[in-house]
């Protein structure tokens, strides 16, 4: 779980005990039904609250996993009104009922404005990145449907379907196979949804783990900090388009957005995702630009108070590498270290002196990275000790002599017959006099 502690999350939590001493629900349901904040993650307040275990079990649920499972029959009985449900009982159905309006109007637009099948499946993250909830849609006549099929605690990537197959419930693992077969990928966190149709989106990447743990730090260290002033923004490398559209979509003060990546399928799929998730009269209010191809700092004429960029960070073992049958344009959008070199070099062209970059990184990478920072940077982890998760990328591990380099002398964990890393987000900034 991720928890960075911030302003926006304090508010909440101050509103969060105020109802466990009080039992009146209004001034929660406002804070976790305000449009104007459609990033908040209640649900990592509530989770993170002393007394949310001890409401569920008064509620008659060993664990939140238990109440998301039987969340519709649950709410029926609250709202039913022969029962006498406590005012606290409203804390976890104002949860619930936001992020359900919510999702349904991000599913209902994507459905109108992008192309996301009539149903299919959702991998829904909450709670820090606590939680993926696996969703079952459909979109009838009328509002989109949802059943939760499957929720996996603390994820390591997003996402092994079969991997959870083989974990979930016998009853679940028709569903998954057939979300699977679609081929469609749709994710849904703080408040955007994204969908990549791999039968068209040709190595697209994500959304990855990396990308939403990105996106988790953007929404706690950037939106919910009322007094955020980025005016012009870019992302170095968008791929699907997560972190370009959360900055547009969260970013009040923004006037300028600018989004590049090396391949064009990519771009195509971002501006997708972007036109299916802000409505046209507020995209109409903010200048978005995408650029296909590789980065280069003189493309920008201005500055930017806000980079982002999730680049290549896994090391080469030599120049032989470089040259392998596995040498394709996605081989290359994984290997090498060439972007995190021209990014932090490119920072005094390209970085406002107030500004900041959000550069992820790999355990893998980290001390060839800390060694490139510029003198005058100085930079911050949010999270001190990373963020493990699955390494699981295939042109790595089918390429036996890179994967023991990896091993043997950049850090690779090993457990069990699977490998794992950590993810590093680090901050950067101009040092000041």
């Amino acid at each position: 779980m991720i928890n960075l502690n911030s302003k926006q999350y304090q508010k909440a939590k101050a509103v969060l005990d105020d109802v466990f001493l009080s039992g009146n629900c209004e001034n929660w349901r406002k804070i976790v039904d305000d449009v104007s904040k459609s990033y908040l993650d209640g649900f990592l307040v509530f989770l993170t609250h002393e007394k949310s275990s001890s409401l569920l079990k008064d509620l008659g649920f060993q664990s939140l996993n238990d109440w998301l499972l039987d969340v519709e029959n649950w709410k029926r009985q609250v709202l039913d009104p022969r029962n006498d449900s406590g005012g606290t009982a409203l804390i976890i159905y104002h949860l619930w009922q936001t992020l359900y309006n919510k999702l349904e109007k991000s599913v209902r637009e994507s459905r109108l404005r992008g192309n996301i099948p009539s149903s299919g499946g959702i991998l829904l993250y909450l709670a820090g990145l606590a939680k993926c909830v696996i969703l079952k849609y459909h979109i009838g006549t009328d509002s989109p449907k949802f059943e939760i099929i499957d929720i996996i605690d603390n994820p390591k990537s997003a996402f092994d379907f079969w991997g959870a197959i083989n974990q979930t419930e016998m009853r679940n693992q028709n569903s998954l196979k057939e979300i699977l077969s679609t081929g469609h990928k749709i994710i849904f966190h703080r408040g955007v949804l994204i969908h990549v149709d791999r039968r068209h989106d040709i190595e697209v990447f994500g959304p990855s783990i990396d990308t939403l743990l990105l996106s988790e730090i953007l929404a706690q260290d950037v939106y919910e900090l009322e007094s955020s002033q980025i005016k012009r923004a870019l992302e170095i490398g968008c791929g699907n388009g997560l972190l370009t559209i959360s900055i547009a979509k969260h970013c009040q003060k923004l006037e300028e957005l600018h989004s590049i990546d090396i391949n064009f399928n990519a771009i195509n799929c971002a501006n997708r995702n972007l036109i299916a998730n802000i409505l046209p009269h507020l995209l109409a209010k903010k200048k978005v630009y995408f650029t296909s191809g590789s980065f280069e700092p003189e493309l920008f004429a201005s500055k930017f108070d806000l980079i982002v960029c999730n680049p290549p960070y896994i090391p080469l073992q030599s120049e032989k590498s470089k040259h392998s049958k596995t040498q394709t344009k996605f081989f290359q959008a994984v290997g090498g270290l060439v972007l995190i070199d021209t990014t932090l070099n490119s920072l005094d062209r390209i970085l406002n002196p107030n500004g900041k970059l959000l550069l992820l990184v790999s355990n893998l990478s980290l001390d060839y990275t800390l060694g490139h920072i510029p003198k005058n940077y100085n930079y911050s982890f949010p999270i001190n000790d990373g963020f493990e998760v699955l390494f699981d990328v295939e042109a790595v591990l089918n390429e036996t002599t890179w994967l023991n380099f990896l091993k043997k002398d950049c850090g690779l964990i090993a457990k069990k017959q699977l490998f794992y890393h950590k993810l590093f987000p680090i901050w950067i900034q101009l040092r000041k006099p």
